[in-house]
């Protein structure tokens, strides 16, 4: 009795001096028989022979640095350690004591290592050592393809690090399921290990008791605990079984009921180690084209969202996610959409305790269709952590394995349901366009209509067969600007507002299920050309902005539509595109300029007749040496720059805010060339200024090029000549002016769009052939020979610069993903 007092007495006063994790939440981190030494500070690391200290959460800048922690313990008693991360992104590698902690290290946050006892010092110094690194190892992961509009994920700690430190003998693992039989019974069906800190042989080994209860909110055993006698040796071993319950109380939207599962390990009467989770009980389940939840039907109504770690976005502490679901909830929203990770232990937690189903994504990446053996094992340990981790909650109900374009989503739904038939789950793909023929291995199909008009999401859904189940993953409008000038202006706040107003009214009608896109501004990790005209990092989907301190109209449209109450006023404006304006006056002065500059002398006007009219004469003069003035080709060339810059700038603002476009850009891989379109796409003047002096410098290019390549034949030319074929090839640009100031006006309207790229390309194709021709005859080289060596070159350097992109960013795969 004395013994046992004196246990009871070292248990509470472990407790008492545990310490608490600082952001994470955990039900059990310490309890009478667990505790942890939390290693949030004093972290180390050197950058250019400077020594840096961080405590977490930090980020890190450079691609790589290996981080050091060092602490103390003073355990008297061989004990069980695990080194667990709970928010940390970018972890290559774990070094215990100097000792190498094996691991993959697939994209995860959330890690969990068991440290072998005999490399701990008890009574001594330890050292944790982290590799860093802002590279995964898989290529399609690290891409901006792969990344397109998804927010950026910051690469550091950002939650706990700390180190558990467990009994000698004690509960290591559980898994838990739940299931409801017809009779209405729930079934808890349970799996744990028991592990001990050394190998315990067949002489030495001893009997334990394992109890098992099930506990409703209001602290009352529900169920018989479960009580086995454990004769144990070796190192760990493995128990499952059932628990049933007569008629226990559902989870539901309405009524999220949840039971805690209590795990207690004794030895000798004594309790050596305790454990506690959560379980719930749910059915849901596809009917002909409804979704049933407890054998009632439920409409989702829901919103995207995305979990941030970034730097002016950031949350960690348990308040923010409250703060959150208040929100959410204050919308009457029955689900949410994760999308770009997955979701937090503190956010499922709020989860199921306010109701609201949870859906995400195995991976938010976009990947190439074809896709290799290490993104299928990658997604398979993905889907091993998501089992553990939420196989015990209710509130998720929702799996999306990926593009329906993908091939992979066979082998990962034989894989989950293989390995784990008892976690119930709806698997789903996405696609971007209908689906006529039924997709076989999947419970749906769900609709991705992210850049679509309300129009052709009303068309695609009057397509549909009503027979079948029809689900919208994500719908919404970025609006680019936060200036309130009504709808009229597609970038205004009110525009938003106006599209929601008008997609939600068809949604509800047709009781369509869906989720709106999204709840929060977010950050992206690339300058995006549709993310609008200020901020090319900040995507303005949301319903509320970055900070959760300000509802934008589009929340009170959702909150109206979903509560049924009055509909917020959406003014409509009076707004009128400058950029026609611009380009207009702008237009009407370089023709006045390049009318000017031609009639400045009669030789001028006669030299651009003659290269028009008269091409073979006019290269044969120049090739004869006749006198063409050098400060007239110059002027004639910033002339052609200015002109066809005008048409490319109209072209590129019409372009700027298509996901097409923006898709394009990111099979180059290159944030600087996404910052530079980004700008130029949403300025047209400044684009005009651009786009002129990069013309200079590709006619100082070709006029280099040709010179180099005059080395190989007989007629030798001077460097002017070869300035002079490529600027007055270029003539036929100056015809274009008429056409840069209508094409983004025509190109708006949606009729001529072909014949406008059709105009533009022809152009460029005569610029090109009058090129080689006067190539050809300054030479004195056959065409054909001319040709056919320009072909030549121009085929090997596109397929360098393709064969490049594949290799190191699977371009080809991503260009067949995105236009195939």
């Amino acid at each position: 009795m004395i013994k046992q007092i004196v246990t009871l007495l070292i248990l509470t006063i472990n407790l008492l001096l545990a310490q608490k994790l600082e952001f994470a939440t955990k039900t059990d981190e310490t309890t009478q028989t667990r505790k942890i030494i939390l290693l949030n500070k004093n972290w180390v690391y050197k950058v250019n022979d400077e020594i840096k200290r961080v405590n977490v959460p930090f980020w890190i800048d450079d691609e790589k640095i290996v981080l050091r922690n060092q602490f103390k313990l003073t355990e008297t008693k061989s004990s069980i350690y695990f080194l667990r991360f709970e928010g940390v992104r970018g972890l290559e590698e774990v070094y215990f004591n100097d000792e190498r902690i094996p691991f993959d290290p697939v994209e995860l946050e959330q890690f969990s290592f068991r440290i072998p006892s005999n490399i701990v010092k008890e009574n001594g110094e330890n050292i944790i050592k982290l590799i860093l690194s802002k590279k995964f190892r898989i290529k399609e992961q690290n891409v901006l393809a792969g990344k397109l509009e998804l927010p950026e994920r910051k690469f550091g700690v950002f939650k706990d690090i700390y180190l558990e430190i467990l009994p000698a003998i004690s509960i290591t693992q559980i898994n838990l399921f739940s299931e409801l039989t017809s009779n209405q019974s729930g079934k808890i069906f349970f799996k744990y290990d028991i592990s001990s800190f050394k190998q315990i042989r067949d002489e030495d080994a001893q009997n334990f008791l394992i109890n098992i209860q099930v506990i409703n909110r209001k602290t009352q055993v529900v169920a018989n605990s479960v009580k086995e006698e454990i004769y144990f040796r070796g190192n760990v071993i493995t128990r499952s079984g059932e628990i049933t319950i007569s008629n226990p109380d559902l989870w539901d939207v309405n009524n999220p009921s949840i039971y805690d599962v209590r795990f207690q390990l004794f030895q000798n009467e004594n309790l050596i180690d305790q454990k506690t989770l959560q379980i719930s009980f749910r059915k849901i389940e596809l009917a002909g084209n409804k979704l049933f939840l407890n054998n009632k039907p439920v409409v989702i109504r829901g919103i995207t969202y995305f979990e941030s770690n970034g730097v002016k976005n950031s949350f960690f502490r348990i308040k923010d996610y409250e703060r959150d679901i208040n929100l959410i909830k204050d919308l009457n929203v029955n689900a949410i959409f994760v999308r770009n990770s997955f979701p937090s232990d503190e956010l499922i937690e709020q989860c199921e305790r306010n109701g609201i189903l949870v859906f995400f994504d195995l991976d938010s990446k976009t990947y190439p269709s074809k896709q290799n053996s290490q993104i299928l094992s990658d997604k398979k340990r993905k889907l091993n952590f998501v089992v553990e981790k939420y196989s015990n909650y209710s509130c998720v109900a929702g799996l999306n394995l990926g593009s329906l374009k993908q091939t992979l989503r066979t082998e990962l739904k034989n894989y989950l349901e293989k390995n784990f038939p008892k976690f119930r789950i709806l698997t789903f793909v996405e696609s971007d366009e209908l689906v006529s023929n039924e997709v076989k291995n999947i419970d749906f199909v769900a609709y991705n209509f992210l850049h679509k008009s309300v129009n052709e999401i009303e068309k695609s859904i009057s397509k549909l067969d009503n027979e079948k189940f029809i689900f919208i993953s994500s719908v919404g409008y970025n609006h680019g600007i936060d200036e309130e000038e009504g709808y009229s202006n597609p970038y205004s706040v009110q525009a938003q507002a106006k599209y929601l107003s008008d997609l939600l009214k068809i949604l509800t009608e047709n009781n369509v299920p869906f989720f709106i896109h999204t709840f929060s501004d977010y950050r992206l990790p690339y300058h995006s050309i549709i993310s609008g005209k200020l901020d090319n990092e900040l995507m303005k989907y949301g319903l509320v902005n970055e900070y959760r301190d300000k509802k934008k109209l589009s929340y009170y449209v959702l909150k109206s539509y979903l509560n049924e109450s009055k509909l917020p006023l959406i003014m409509q404006g009076n707004f009128t595109e400058n950029a026609n304006v611009i380009y207009v006056v702008t237009g009407l002065l370089f023709l006045a300029l390049t009318i000017i500059t031609i009639n400045s002398t009669h030789r001028f006007r006669e030299n651009v007749s003659r290269a028009i009219l008269k091409t073979y004469n006019f290269f044969s003069d120049i090739r004869d040496g006749w006198f063409i003035s050098s400060f007239h080709s110059v002027i004639l060339a910033i002339t052609i720059a200015l002109s066809t810059s005008l048409t490319y700038s109209s072209l590129l603002y019409y372009w700027k805010d298509k996901i097409d476009f923006e898709r394009f850009i990111s099979l180059f891989n290159s944030n600087l060339l996404f910052e530079f379109v980004s700008y130029v796409a949403w300025h047209p003047v400044e684009a005009i200024i651009y786009f002129t002096f990069i013309l200079i410098l590709v006619a100082m290019l070709l006029t280099v090029t040709i010179k180099f390549f005059n080395l190989f034949v007989k007629n030798k030319i001077f460097l002017n000549h070869a300035f002079l074929i490529v600027v007055w090839s270029a003539i036929p640009f100056l015809i274009l002016i008429p056409l840069g100031m209508v094409a983004f006006k025509v190109l708006s309207l949606k009729k001529y769009d072909q014949l406008i790229y059709l105009i533009v390309i022809l152009f460029h194709l005569w610029v090109i052939t009058r090129t080689l021709k006067g190539i050809s005859i300054v030479f004195e080289v056959k065409k054909s020979r001319v040709y056919f060596v320009s072909i030549c070159m121009m085929i090997l350097i596109l397929a360098i610069l393709i064969l490049y992109l594949e290799i190191n960013f699977s371009s080809i795969g991503y260009f067949t993903e995105f236009f195939g």
